[in-house]
C-alpha cells in the first residue's frame, strides 16, 4: 500500500463524514494506524480527529471549563503528538485517552445511554492493539456524539418553536 493510498484511506476515515457506518471508518483507521510509522499526513489526520472530538464534546459541555482543559491536555500534548508522528503510540497512551474521553462522555448522554458509553470504554480497552483501541475510541465516540448532537439540535429547534408561538 502506497503513502497516497494510506492518505486516501485515512482521509476517508477522517471524513467523520457520517455517510458510512462506523465499522467502515474503523477498518480504515486501523489500516492507517497499523502501518508502523505514520506518514505526517496520517498523523495530522489522527490528531485532527482527536481534536474534533474534543471540540464537539466541549461544545456540548459549554460551562465545564475544567473538562475542556482536561480534554485539551489529554489530546493536545506535545508528547502525544510526537508519539503519533513516530508511530510509537502504545496501549497505555490510548488507555489514557479512553479515560480522558469517558468521563465527559458520561456527562453528555442520557442515563439510558450510560451502558453504551461504558461499552465503548470496555471495548476500546479490550481491543488488543493500540490501532484497534484508537479506532474504537474514535468511531464509537463519534457515533455517540453524533446522536447527542442530533438530540440537542432537536431540543433547541423545539424550544425555538415554543418561543415563537407565544
Amino acid at each position: 500500500e502506497t503513502g497516497a493510498q494510506r492518505d486516501e484511506a485515512a482521509e476517508a476515515a477522517a471524513a467523520v463524514g457520517r455517510d458510512q457506518g462506523w465499522d467502515q471508518r474503523y477498518e480504515r483507521i486501523v489500516r492507517a494506524l497499523s502501518q508502523g510509522r505514520l506518514s505526517e499526513s496520517d498523523a495530522e489526520l489522527l490528531l485532527r480527529l482527536l481534536a474534533d472530538l474534543v471540540r464537539r464534546m466541549s461544545a456540548l459541555l459549554p460551562g465545564r471549563l475544567e473538562v475542556h482543559a482536561d480534554l485539551e491536555q489529554a489530546v493536545g500534548s506535545a508528547a502525544l503528538r510526537a508519539k503519533v508522528l513516530s508511530g510509537a503510540v502504545d496501549a497505555a497512551d490510548v488507555s489514557r485517552l479512553v479515560a480522558a474521553v469517558h468521563g465527559p462522555l458520561t456527562q453528555l448522554v442520557a442515563p439510558v445511554q450510560d451502558g453504551e458509553v461504558e461499552e465503548v470504554r470496555r471495548a476500546a480497552l479490550a481491543a488488543g492493539t493500540p490501532a484497534r483501541m484508537m479506532a474504537l475510541l474514535l468511531c464509537r465516540t463519534d457515533a455517540i456524539l453524533s446522536e447527542t448532537e442530533r438530540l440537542v439540535q432537536g431540543q433547541t429547534q423545539r424550544g425555538e418553536g415554543d418561543k415563537s408561538s407565544t
